[in-house]
């Protein structure tokens, strides 16, 4: 591959995060040239990320004032648009690389058209198609309440290339990281005449909830935040600052916590192009914010992430191995609710958050006395194995039926996609659960399992018999229905029907004959996809047997 391209328009976090590919890209292909595509407020930020050869830009908040603004036709907006990608036109690519997997990359790679390309393209009849069965997969979890497989891991598998941890990932500004070093140096000198050797926890205040900036919630923050920086001023370890970036809230609120201690904190105004020198030169740091729990990823920054809503686990969460996520508890339920609601919130109080740290530093450190977080709180340790990211839940409230979900839906996909049975998973799996929630889960999945296998042989007769019996129409309409009213229930069974749904919007022949064959294809691909989930639940089953070597008819294989 010569020239590649990266569409990667979407948030200041996502810009940073695909870091990770590149690095990985350049690692595969070294004599590769990337490309990116981005905002045009985002050219600044690019010169810390490496392996870019030519940077490409879409400015935005032009086309937006041409759309909002009623004096212009929309015309205008579109040809702002089509001005900002006419010099792509010139360049020939052999593989474009769809980083958010949204609809804007697809459309380009539909109109350049490139030799290879990675994410879907939009045929001419507007029938999808994807580059890999990971694409098609990708496309269906948008769908699915949980995504059980990272973000970073999905374009890893995507674009097919190997992830690679071998060199630095961010460039960081020499001078900066000099000045930072010299006056957080004098910092730790001053604060260890009295503590003796101490590590730095970098409080970041940017995004400290969704909405925490409105008014009435900017006191609880205080207040929580105020318990924590206490318990660190008091402990002989560890010590606080505050990262602040440089608007007026956030300086506000840091004001507000300062004036409560003396005005003896040590506050830093970090904007983004200067955030990781400081990163850099800390010992943890402890934020929600997406960006800079990335840039702390990227630097390996030990980092205590405060989840910001129960569904980014997967999606944007921390990937480094031994970092500590705070997080409201995790269930379809909460998950739902979070979504739903335009006022949620989720900070742990101080102490909590205290303990996070110091699991963090278990290694480090002595361990904290015995601490009970207060209900509706978890806390997971990020983790690593060769099939990718995943999170163990270690304490607090947790949803044993959803973990389980969560961690035997990586299982069933990879052995789905991948065709290889990941017995690491497994060993995870039967590490981590009891026994008997264990059978107490699978008995509920075999019970959806089942119900779902009755409505798809129904759906396969009533459609089989169509040109022959005059109420298998409407028969079938009814039992189609039934089938896709399977991927909102709360089990693994919402994966295949989801998928299956997906696929029903492929098919777009201009016969009646040969859409029937396609859907009768289709709930074939349907029926084998549920046989590798039938299959996935007993090699666990059967692993635990082998494993505990108890009596085989507990195991309910029989």
């Amino acid at each position: 591959m010569e020239n590649i391209l990266i569409v990667n328009c979407n948030t200041l976090s996502d810009l940073f995060s695909c870091t990770h590919l590149t690095n990985s890209i350049k690692h595969q292909y070294p004599n590769s040239k990337i490309h990116l595509l981005t905002f045009k407020e985002y050219r600044p930020l690019i010169k810390n990320i490496k392996n870019i050869s030519q940077i490409f830009t879409i400015d935005r908040s032009k086309i937006s004032t041409y759309k909002k603004n009623r004096l212009f036709s929309e015309a205008f907006a579109l040809d702002s648009f089509a001005r900002s990608i006419k010099e792509l036109k010139t360049f020939h690519f052999d593989w474009i690389i769809n980083y958010q997997q949204n609809t804007l990359g697809n459309c380009l790679i539909s109109y350049f058209n490139p030799e290879s390309y990675s994410g879907i393209k939009i045929l001419e009849n507007k029938i999808l198609a994807p580059s890999n069965n990971w694409a098609l997969l990708n496309k269906s979890l948008q769908d699915f309440i949980h995504n059980p497989i990272h973000k970073q891991d999905m374009i890893h598998k995507i674009t097919g290339i190997n992830w690679s941890e071998n060199e630095i990932k961010l460039l960081t500004d020499p001078e900066n990281n000099k000045l930072v070093h010299e006056n957080l140096s004098h910092f730790r000198y001053h604060v260890g005449n009295k503590k003796g050797n101490i590590r730095i926890v970098a409080i970041q205040l940017a995004n400290i909830t969704n909405g925490f900036f409105k008014d009435k919630f900017i006191k609880m923050a205080v207040e929580h935040l105020s318990e924590l920086i206490k318990l660190l001023l008091l402990d002989q370890y560890l010590h606080p600052i505050l990262i602040v970036y440089p608007n007026s809230k956030e300086i506000s609120i840091a004001n507000q916590l300062n004036a409560n201690f003396d005005n003896s904190l040590l506050t830093i105004e970090a904007d983004t192009n200067t955030l990781p020198s400081i990163l850099v030169n800390i010992d943890i740091v402890a934020t929600c914010d997406h960006t800079t729990k990335t840039i702390a990823d990227l630097l390996t920054t030990p980092t205590l992430e405060i989840l910001d809503k129960p569904s980014s686990l997967y999606l944007n969460s921390s990937i480094n191995p031994g970092n500590i996520i705070l997080s409201p508890v995790i269930s379809r339920q909460s998950i739902i609710d979070a979504s739903n609601s335009s006022e949620y919130m989720f900070l742990p109080p101080g102490q909590d958050l205290y303990f996070g740290i110091y699991l963090l530093l278990s290694e480090l450190v002595p361990p904290i006395k015995e601490h009970h977080l207060l209900p509706n709180i978890s806390i997971y340790q990020v983790l690593k194995d060769k099939y990718g990211i995943y999170y163990k839940a270690l304490t607090g409230d947790i949803n044993v039926n959803f973990e389980l979900s969560t961690q035997m839906a990586r299982y069933y996909l990879t052995k789905l996609i991948e065709k290889n049975y990941p017995i690491e998973i497994l060993n995870t799996i039967l590490n981590i659960f009891d026994k008997h929630e264990l059978y107490a889960w699978v008995d509920h999945e075999r019970e959806h399992i089942t119900e779902t296998v009755v409505t798809l042989l129904e759906t396969l007769k009533y459609l089989r018999a169509m040109n022959k019996e005059a109420e298998a129409k409407t028969h079938f309409v009814t039992s189609l229905d039934k089938l896709i009213k399977c991927c909102y229930h709360d089990s693994l069974i919402t994966i295949p029907c989801t998928l299956f749904k997906n696929k029903l919007d492929t098919i777009n022949s201009s016969t009646l004959d040969e859409n029937i064959r396609k859907l009768d294809r289709s709930l074939e691909e349907l029926k084998a996809n549920i046989q590798v989930l039938t299959t996935s639940l007993t090699d666990l089953t059967s692993l635990e047997y082998k494993r505990r070597g108890g009596n085989l008819l507990e195991t309910g294989i029989f």
